[in-house]
């Protein structure tokens, strides 16, 4: 890749979360720092969507992705000032200044979907090597952590609602009709809209995944907790 396509994708960012500046941190980061430490630390968590985590290596990064099924053990948690965050659609890294830093070390090696060159990569180098077995893993909050995370595995049903999408057929794929906000949250993770809490997801009568300009957005709408309409970009002329 180009150093003009690695700048590129430094400034557009990854599949992270949405704008930092509505995942602020508490007020109280000594208080907070200890309740995420007492709920994640030591703990394995599922990846909704099965990440993307950005890991960072050398002079950049490399977002990573493994299945949502794999655990992620949760190492330790830890606070540190003054790291900058890459927020999805946002051209400008944003600053947080009580960041939390998750030391992930995932059961299974997760593949590399992007790479690119950014800020944080000096102070977050992964701590095994340039393979991203270990790493270190900046959130704004609590939310953050909320939106990316699962404490618990995906339920039975909801992996046999979701077997048919991995192996699809790209001209016959599967309907998003019929799966729950969370069976969509498993399978693609967090959407670019609505911004808010889990809480918030999860009661949404529509998600928005934006697609490129002038094209339309991928959009799923939800009635009783199920999909019943969904839009597609358009790829034509």
């Amino acid at each position: 890749m180009s150093l003009s396509l690695l700048l590129l994708a430094a400034l557009l960012g990854g599949q992270g979360a949405p704008p930092v500046a509505k995942l602020r941190a508490a007020e109280s980061p000594a208080a907070e720092l200890r309740a995420v430490q007492a709920r994640y630390a030591g703990k394995d968590v599922w990846v909704y969507g099965g990440g993307p985590l950005r890991c960072y290596t050398g002079s950049g990064f490399a977002d990573i992705r493994g299945p949502f099924t794999a655990p992620v053990r949760v190492v330790g948690v830890q606070r540190q000032p003054g790291v900058t965050l890459k927020a999805r659609r946002v051209l400008l890294d944003q600053r947080i200044e009580n960041a939390l830093i998750l030391r992930l070390r995932p059961s299974v090696p997760f593949e590399k979907t992007s790479w690119g060159v950014g800020a944080n990569a000096a102070a977050l180098r992964p701590l095994e090597g340039p393979n991203c077995r270990e790493f270190l893993v900046p959130f704004a909050g609590p939310a953050d952590l909320e939106r990316t995370f699962s404490l618990t595995p995906p339920d039975a049903a909801t992996k046999a609602a979701l077997h048919p999408f991995p192996q699809a057929d790209p001209l016959r794929p599967p309907t998003f009709k019929g799966l729950t906000h969370r069976q969509v949250l498993w399978l693609r993770g967090v959407p670019d809209e609505p911004v808010g809490s889990l809480k918030t997801l999860l009661a949404a009568s529509e998600w928005r995944w934006l697609g490129p300009p002038g094209r339309g957005d991928n959009v799923l709408r939800f009635q009783a907790d199920r999909v019943v309409a969904v839009e597609e970009p358009s790829w034509g002329p």
